[in-house]
């Protein structure tokens, strides 16, 4: 046999080979591709693992921090709990502290209120006697002053009316030291009528042993009883006082009478039953202890009545250890500011 013939052969099958290796190569290079692929697609999966992991550590500290969290919430419950309770006891505290402050407050107002009134009343009586030291009708100057008794700015103001107003027709309700001065100023005209209220049978025996009843002076004795007046269902009042009254006419009234306590919402009303055909034109009425919620309420009904019936009237307060009003005519109404 020729080696030709075998060389053909043999190259040929060095082809099939080399076809084949080349195959085998491209098949190698796709594998390897797809290697890469798988590579890259396990190392995006690790990294998701990865990420699974983290989370799951968070997760594991987040629950770790909400059970630690919640365990300081209820401390800090607790803890508030006890501020809470600290914090009541201290509020009790200062509001008994404030009660305490609030009640020297009072007492210290209270002092200061008593000593400012009884510097009043000293001033008054100063000008009290001042002014009666050259009176030519006012002989008997003995007063004794305060208590249930009219106070020192009560008599200086009687006794500017009456010496220097001149009233000829007087309603005086409760029988004392203001009745001790007008008693001596009748005297100085028999034409003046004084009327005085009075309920207290003894009283009146015993006021007539110490001093001289003018002919032109009249003791009015009128029991007590008790009414009701708008909306107060108790009013201590004189018995039958519109009866016997209603016929007169006055140019001064004094109202210090009946009793003003415990009678808190209205106090002395008699006299509004008689207003206003009970005042002559030109008038002056004194209201006694008008400090007191019951006289002042009945003032402001009894200048309502004025009102009413278009008369017009001026108003002053004269300070001492009590507090008394005056209400005036136009004419006297220099009466309100001496």
């Amino acid at each position: 046999m020729s080696r030709i013939p075998l060389i053909k052969k043999f190259s040929e099958k060095n082809k099939d080979l080399e076809n084949k290796i080349v195959k085998l190569q491209k098949e190698n290079e796709d594998l390897r591709i797809q290697l890469r692929e798988i590579f890259q697609k396990t190392k995006k999966y690790d990294y998701c693992v990865n990420e699974l992991i983290e989370a799951k550590s968070q997760i594991k500290k987040h629950e770790w921090r909400t059970v630690n969290y919640s365990q300081r919430q209820k401390i800090l419950y607790n803890k508030m709990g006890l501020v809470d309770s600290r914090l009541g006891s201290v509020e009790r505290k200062v509001q008994m502290i404030d009660q305490q402050v609030q009640l020297l407050n009072n007492k210290l107002e209270n002092k200061l209120e008593l000593i400012f009134r009884a510097t009043n009343e000293n001033v008054w009586g100063n000008v009290f006697h001042d002014s009666i030291i050259d009176s030519k009708w006012l002989l008997e100057k003995k007063f004794s002053p305060g208590r249930w008794a009219v106070g020192y700015q009560f008599l200086y103001i009687l006794y500017r009316i009456l010496d220097e107003s001149n009233p000829k027709s007087i309603l005086e309700l409760g029988l004392g030291q203001s009745t001790q001065m007008i008693s001596q100023y009748v005297k100085t005209d028999s034409e003046i009528q004084h009327i005085v209220v009075e309920h207290d049978l003894n009283w009146i025996d015993f006021y007539k042993n110490k001093h001289e009843i003018e002919n032109n002076s009249q003791i009015l004795n009128l029991q007590l009883v008790k009414r009701e007046f708008l909306d107060d269902p108790e009013v201590l009042a004189y018995a039958d006082f519109q009866k016997e009254l209603s016929r007169y006419k006055f140019d001064l009234i004094l109202i210090d009478a009946p009793f003003g306590k415990p009678y808190n919402i209205y106090a002395r009303i008699d006299i509004i039953d008689l207003i206003p055909q009970c005042l002559n034109e030109d008038f002056v009425i004194l209201i006694d202890d008008y400090h007191r919620d019951g006289e002042k309420n009945m003032s402001e009904i009894l200048k309502k009545k004025l009102r009413e019936n278009q008369i017009e009237f001026f108003e002053g307060v004269y300070k001492g250890n009590k507090d008394t009003l005056i209400i005036t005519s136009k004419d006297k109404k220099f009466l309100c500011t001496m």
